[in-house]
């Protein structure tokens, strides 16, 4: 029994270790967008993170191979997607409302599972959806028209990570946890290539409102740039490498639980660095959407996460 409580205690220390540095890790990109894009940022930050995985991956022995390569490659793209609208959504909103919409995947998942895998509905996960949706209301609707249209980034990344999830689970149980994450980091590098070719080449009208952060291109690299990426590469690589031994080691119900603290720690620091705070109806949105992902994460749920 006493082994049992040890575990429990390393696991939530795990996870809460991991929550707490995403939440000052992610509340740095504000100083990162003075020098440098959303697009250079990916690639950087992929390159460094990739590297470091990879490294890992050596010295540790650990196979570098796939079981089955396409929903590797899949989930690697959908979750590159959801963390670009993730990063940009920072651009333009509050770091706790980015974190809330991130944090409907749960809901997407239980939808998903339905829709697509025809997995049982429980009640509480009828329940669950319907408070989840509320909360995204609470965090979407509010101004409306081209607030509204910003506002469902989050809510947009959400569901893309909610999609890569349900490919975890149905199609990658049996795949190693590096290959996985250095697929997720090879997408989001790609990605940032790609978006920083296309300005390079096409120099694209953009909207005069559109951030600087979203819109730049290539620019010379600051000493502050380039040690606060490496810095976020590396708090990314730790905070996966803990979740990543949470949940071989926890109950996954536990561990998809705790993950919501990342909703506090990211507005404390907010609060903090920035002296930003969530409205009250975003707090409530929040509140909604971390009541309808405990729902979910109750034993014996069909969806979790990948």
């Amino acid at each position: 029994m006493a082994s049992h409580d040890l575990s429990a205690s390393r696991t939530a220390a795990c996870v809460l270790t991991a929550m707490f540095i995403l939440g000052i890790a992610d509340n740095l990109i504000r100083l990162i967008a003075a020098d440098i894009g959303l697009h250079q940022f990916h690639l950087l930050r992929s390159l460094l993170a990739g590297c470091g995985l990879l490294a890992f991956a050596r010295w540790r022995g650990l196979p570098l191979g796939w079981q089955r390569g396409a929903p590797v490659v899949w989930r690697g793209v959908l979750v590159g997607l959801a963390m670009y609208l993730y990063f940009a959504s920072l651009a333009f909103l509050p770091i706790g409302t980015v974190v809330a919409g991130l944090f409907t995947a749960p809901v997407f998942v239980v939808l998903i599972s339905r829709l697509g895998f025809k997995h049982p509905l429980r009640r509480r996960h009828v329940v669950a959806v319907a408070l989840g949706f509320a909360g995204m209301a609470c965090i979407t609707l509010p101004g409306g028209g081209e607030a509204s249209a910003i506002l469902t980034l989050p809510v947009l990344a959400g569901f893309f990570y909610a999609c890569a999830n349900v490919i975890a689970r149905e199609y990658c149980p049996d795949e190693s946890t590096v290959v996985l994450s250095i697929a997720v980091f090879t997408a989001l590098g790609a990605l940032g290539a790609v978006a920083l070719v296309g300005i390079a080449v096409l120099s694209p009208a953009l909207p005069a409102s559109a951030p600087a952060f979203v819109t730049l291109g290539w620019q010379p690299l600051t000493l502050q740039a380039a040690g606060l990426t490496a810095f976020h590469a590396l708090c990314a690589s730790l905070a996966i490498g803990l979740l990543t031994f949470a949940y071989q080691h926890g109950l996954p119900t536990r561990v998809a639980v705790l993950e919501y603290t990342l909703l506090v720690f990211a507005s404390a620091f907010a609060w903090l660095f920035w002296r930003e705070w969530p409205s009250a109806l975003a707090v409530t949105g929040m509140a909604l959407i971390a009541l309808s992902g405990w729902l979910i994460s109750r034993p014996g749920q069909t969806p979790q996460r990948g």
